[in-house]
């Protein structure tokens, strides 16, 4: 896997419709980072496009509206897919340590780290839910929620919960609204 890329990124192509029914409009660009080769810019944005459309995401709350812009148009924020060293130095910008292992929002950036969107985190053993967690995870974080517990053994976790970290008892949840109406926090 690749450690160090050029720390500079290529933008997805195109856009998306505008998702979720009511709530203020949040744009968005995917980016990854220039010299990954396991992940294409369009292939990573269209499973982001996937994550943040899905009925259980952010738009489920009636508060977002969610859109992803292409090149050359004013995105709110950015969800990259970062080599850790770039991580590292991008959540390293306003503070947060990352270890080369997790992702971070840094100001308007989602940061994926490509280690853990290669290979996921203890606890997951199903890298559709790993992936689908830290990209709602990280934009729950753009979108004004912090950390929480886990509430019980055995329960839900919410998704602002610190999973890639340890599940504390609970069990894997990708979704702020595994139901597609309740919030899990």
């Amino acid at each position: 896997m690749l450690q160090r890329g050029g720390g500079t990124f290529h933008t997805a192509a195109g856009g998306t419709d505008i998702v979720g029914s009511a709530g203020s409009l949040r744009r968005y660009q995917v980016q990854v980072e220039k010299g990954i080769t396991a992940f294409d810019t369009d292939g990573f944005a269209a499973k982001v496009d996937e994550i943040l459309s899905d009925d259980r995401s952010w738009i489920a709350s009636k508060k977002w509206r969610l859109q992803r812009v292409g090149p050359g148009e004013s995105p709110n924020f950015y969800v990259k897919l970062a080599t850790p060293d770039t991580v590292d130095r991008l959540c390293g910008q306003v503070g947060l340590i990352t270890n080369g292992i997790f992702s971070c929002r840094a100001g308007s950036n989602v940061v994926i780290n490509l280690r853990r969107w290669t290979n996921g985190a203890d606890g997951f053993t199903d890298m559709e839910v790993y992936r689908s967690m830290v990209i709602n995870h990280e934009v729950g974080h753009f979108l004004g929620h912090g950390h929480v517990f886990c509430p019980g053994k055995g329960r839900l976790a919410p998704v602002m919960q610190q999973q890639t970290k340890g599940l504390q008892g609970c069990k894997a949840n990708p979704y702020p609204y595994p139901d597609g109406v309740h919030y899990v926090g």
